[in-house]
């Protein structure tokens, strides 16, 4: 989707009074190579080709400034708008531009999400297991609070392809004070508005940090361990096999595993129990979303 050319039709009349004031406008034609194109992505595919940008002043006219930017699509066909320039000698000064919704800053918002966590492993990293060197079961569960960061923002385009791109990632680079990994993008939504002649999308961006990390670390367990003699203790390929408890009989609940695959002996846990890490979430890089974080 993309606009293909931009034409200005005519200079529209204006109006002018003793004093020296006035208002004028000016026409242009917008052709575009997709009918499904909205207005905001018409207006700022137009800005490339030239359209004159709200505040700027009118060529060979400085005293009149763009005040208004209005766009319909034309009659008769779907591949051509037209968008009025309206230009006045009353637009607000430099100073004033936060009459242009673009230009007011970015608003954010500092809060905590609180829920029921699953423990797999405590303050210090070791591995909650039972005496039997058992995950709980029921898990044992904590209570949680995560800060949540929040990023209000006026933009011109709608941030579909934002949201696609960056929602249920997590930071790649530091970012907003967290580590690599800590940042997790968790909704990027938007409201059309219209004000002061400028049509916009308020964008909400909504992050949460957890100092632990966001991929999955399950811990290392399970029913079956990797085999690497036969039951007369002779080297063999490595197979995997029920493991066994102490009668020889089939065990009923998983127990730690070691990183070659074997059942950790009972005697070296919690502390040899060991977590897997696995990348649930892809990373992206969250400073190419400009935020002021």
């Amino acid at each position: 989707m993309a606009v293909v050319s931009l034409r200005q039709l005519r200079d529209a009349n204006g109006n002018y009074n003793a004093s020296g004031q006035g208002d004028e406008e000016d026409v242009f034609r917008v052709e575009v190579d997709d009918k499904t194109m909205t207005q905001n992505e018409v207006v700022a595919g137009a800005f490339a080709f030239g359209l004159p940008q709200l505040f700027a002043p009118r060529p060979g006219k400085p005293i009149f400034l763009v005040n208004s930017i209005r766009i319909r699509r034309q009659e008769g066909t779907s591949l051509y708008w037209l968008v009025t320039v309206g230009y006045s000698t009353r637009t607000p000064k430099e100073e004033n531009k936060q009459d242009n919704p673009l230009n007011e800053p970015v608003k954010r918002t500092l809060t905590s999400e609180k829920g029921m966590e699953i423990l797999t492993k405590d303050i210090n990293g070791v591995a909650c297991l039972n005496t039997a060197g058992v995950a709980f079961d029921p898990p044992i569960e904590v209570r949680r609070s995560k800060p949540r960061l929040t990023f209000v923002r006026n933009e011109l385009s709608h941030p579909g392809a934002k949201q696609q791109e960056y929602e249920d990632t997590v930071n790649s680079a530091s970012w907003a004070g967290g580590a690599a990994g800590t940042v997790y993008c968790d909704s990027i939504s938007a409201e059309e508005e219209y004000r002061n002649g400028v049509n916009f999308w308020r964008v909400t961006y909504v992050f949460l940090y957890d100092r632990r990390g966001w991929q999955p670390r399950p811990l290392n367990q399970g029913f079956e361990a990797i085999w690497v003699v036969d039951g007369e203790g002779n080297p063999v390929d490595p197979y995997r096999r029920r493991i066994t408890d102490g009668n020889g009989e089939p065990i009923t609940s998983p127990v730690p595993l070691n990183s070659t695959g074997d059942a950790i002996p009972k005697s070296l846990l919690p502390d040899a129990a060991i977590h897997l890490e696995f990348a649930g979430y892809p990373s992206k890089n969250f400073h190419s979303l400009g935020l002021p974080a």
